[in-house]
């Protein structure tokens, strides 16, 4: 069965995106194929993984007026694939209001994706409650959890962490908590590392044993049209990636 990663936080600036992107390219620089949903109405990870080609994006797929496989488009990175998102998907609630279990399509519109087009999907979701992020906890296989260690930032994991709790209980049996990831961590700071700490002694075994360090390169990145695997590949952002990566593909093994 497909592995479907949704990765999930519900405060902005926390690496979401990046992370989204970064874990596609690591993940198909070991041999996946990968395919990138871009649920978010700002379109990030759309703007950083330009297609090669123009097409319809994920909306269409959603509304229905065009088959998902046809929104499928290549990347100029070897094995990533993407399915765009356009503002238009911060209005999907009413551009749905009229179908029956509408937080259900998402998941029906993935299976209808043939079995070659990737072997991994990685979701961006929305930083936003709604009909966008139940639709993705309803499809996902795991979801992936991004926090920064700091105050503000822990508020914002708890919320995630029950979002994953309750969509798994009330919506998809199938879901699964792979991790929670550190990302932006300034270890030059010494609340840094108590934040971290802390939340290793809340979360436990949830927390990836990885922690992305802040990254000028991250912020760089996108405007360059590179995800960091090509355009800084041997940072200590990059490597901490790779790290995370292993981790989820560990764990996602063991828990088929």
């Amino acid at each position: 069965m497909r592995n479907i990663i949704a990765v999930i936080a519900k405060k902005g600036g926390v690496g979401k995106s990046t992370t989204a992107a970064t874990l596609a390219a690591v993940f198909a620089e070991n041999g996946r194929r990968v395919l990138l949903i871009d649920f978010d109405a700002q379109a990030s990870t759309s703007a950083w993984f330009a297609p090669t080609t123009e097409g319809p994006g994920l909306f269409e797929a959603l509304t229905g007026t065009r088959p998902i496989s046809v929104c499928v488009r290549p990347t100029r990175i070897e094995r990533v694939s993407i399915i765009t998102a356009d503002p238009r998907i911060a209005g999907l609630d009413r551009a749905l209001v009229d179908e029956v279990g509408p937080e259900r399509i998402f998941a029906e519109r993935l299976a209808d994706l043939p079995a070659d087009v990737a072997d991994v999907v990685i979701v961006d979701s929305p930083p936003a409650l709604g009909l966008a992020s139940l639709s993705i906890l309803a499809a996902a296989s795991h979801a992936l959890v991004v926090t920064t260690p700091d105050a503000l930032g822990g508020a914002g994991l708890r919320d995630s962490v029950a979002l994953v709790e309750s969509a798994r209980k009330r919506l998809n049996r199938r879901l699964s908590l792979v991790g929670i990831l550190a990302c932006r961590a300034d270890h030059r700071r010494n609340l840094t590392a108590e934040s971290i700490e802390a939340m290793r002694k809340e979360y436990g075994a949830a927390m990836l044993a990885a922690v992305i360090p802040e990254s000028a390169a991250a912020a760089e990145s996108p405007s360059h049209g590179q995800p960091l695997t090509t355009y800084d590949p041997g940072g200590k952002a990059t490597e901490a990636y790779r790290a995370a990566a292993a981790e989820i593909i560990k764990r996602m093994k063991g828990r088929r």
